[in-house]
């Protein structure tokens, strides 16, 4: 076991349930970074909270880097990756880790410490502290949107309009929304910090009750979702047919347009989830517009809730159009909405 690996167990016992998806950055990715960052770090990306974290490793060295400088490093390499950066050190002086602190830099000494300021943690391996509860931020996580939406896509949500008239168990709509065990207990304690759902626990289940209608929970909900959209890249129309069919989709206007009576845009768009290029090589991408091409977004979730069909979920296809001023689309989500709570 390498110490990133040695780092993703250490995270998973001391928070059981919220860490998940170790994956190594694969060398085509590190050969992106400028050679400054490339040469100094072993990177991995991690699940923790919901969200993808970078794992960054500092080899050994006779000389250990200077604090300020290794400091630097880390907010460059968070920068130019555009995630979370948890730095991994096999020991830490008492100077160094001070400096540290003072940076709120986040870090791991696997079977040690972890400081992690950005998500308001700070355990040690003999704490006798209470667990650490979970933050509620400005919004949910993209695994707990989805789990939410794929609830609110489910049509026996509820019971003759009574909220809280269905019981649902937690894993069973992660696992529509292609999570993990892990991920579903940790959505689970987000949704009920977040006042949007009671939970009981009978033996080793527990069971999940919306504290609203499908309609109100919505509202309730709406201020904190987001977008599902990461990134938008142009390609080929042509390259449309090589995608996979089951996870790509009708998205933005496209999508739209297979809902409701608004005209398809010249230029498709489609949609497709991150994960699907770690496994799979990448199209030629070409960043220009025109005709000839097609928009493909990388989502942060599955393109396929609420079931099979041509086009993106409702709710989710609602957030990533909402808000562009156009009175055109403003109608056209409103009919939207009206059909899914109808």
């Amino acid at each position: 076991m390498n110490d990133l690996q040695a780092a993703a167990r250490y995270l998973q016992n001391l928070l059981p349930d919220m860490v998940a998806e170790f994956e190594p950055w694969p060398s085509s990715k590190a050969r992106t970074l400028p050679h400054s960052l490339n040469s100094v770090f072993r990177l991995a990306e991690i699940d923790l909270l919901g969200l993808r974290v970078l794992l960054a490793k500092v080899p050994t060295q006779a000389e250990p880097t200077p604090p300020s400088r290794l400091i630097a490093q880390v907010h460059l390499l968070a920068e130019k990756v555009g995630l979370r950066v948890v730095l991994v050190l096999s020991g830490v002086s008492p100077y160094t880790r001070s400096r540290l602190i003072e940076s709120r830099v986040d870090f791991v000494v696997p079977g040690s410490q972890l400081f992690a300021p950005s998500f308001l943690m700070s355990l040690r391996e003999r704490d006798s502290s209470p667990p650490v509860p979970l933050s509620v931020g400005k919004h949910l996580s993209h695994p707990a949107q989805a789990v939410m939406i794929a609830a609110l896509l489910r049509p026996d949500f509820e019971e003759r309009g009574i909220p809280g008239s269905v019981p649902w168990v937690p894993l069973e709509l992660a696992r529509e929304a292609g999570y993990s065990r892990m991920t579903a207990s940790r959505v689970a304690r987000e949704l009920v910090a977040a006042n949007l759902v009671s939970a009981r626990r009978k033996g080793r289940e527990t069971s999940l009750r919306f504290l609203q209608t499908r309609r109100s929970l919505w509202e309730a909900a709406l201020p904190r979702l987001r977008s599902p959209v990461l990134r938008t890249i142009g390609i080929g129309k042509g390259g449309l047919a090589m995608l996979p069919a089951d996870d790509c989709r009708a998205a933005g206007e496209t999508g739209l347009s297979v809902f409701t009576e608004l005209a398809a845009p010249a230029r498709p768009v489609a949609a497709i989830p991150r994960d699907y290029f770690r496994g799979h090589p990448e199209p030629e991408w070409f960043p220009v517009a025109g005709e000839g091409y097609a928009d493909v977004q990388h989502w942060a979730y599955s393109t396929r809730l609420g079931g099979a069909g041509a086009a993106v979920d409702r709710l989710s296809l609602y957030l990533s159009l909402q808000g562009q001023g156009d009175p055109r689309l403003d109608g056209a989500l409103r009919d939207l909405l009206d059909e899914v709570f109808a």
